[in-house]
């Protein structure tokens, strides 16, 4: 199972949880595991078969993924964010 971690600014979608293990192999099959665990977080989320603008996961620290159809190893630790930007 994946090690899915939540940030701060996307846990009101979760109850406060700031992690959790998710079954799944790619980013689309663990944001559904998530779903299950949390109703209402893939909405908050996702919209159609990418993550919402302004919402990144992290897989195993490489880059920023997007797509539901990212691939995501059986251990991966996946981090989801909401990008902050701004100067």
């Amino acid at each position: 199972m994946a090690k899915v971690f939540v940030s701060v600014t996307l846990r009101r979608l979760t109850g406060g949880a700031r992690e959790a293990d998710v079954p799944g192999s790619t980013l689309g099959e663990i944001i559904d595991g998530l779903e299950a665990l949390h109703p209402g977080f893939r909405a908050g989320v996702v919209r159609g078969d990418r993550m919402k603008p302004g919402v990144s996961a992290l897989i195993d620290g490489r880059g920023s993924a997007t797509h539901l159809s990212q691939e995501v190893r059986e251990d991966a630790e996946v981090h989801i964010f909401f990008a902050i930007s701004g100067g």
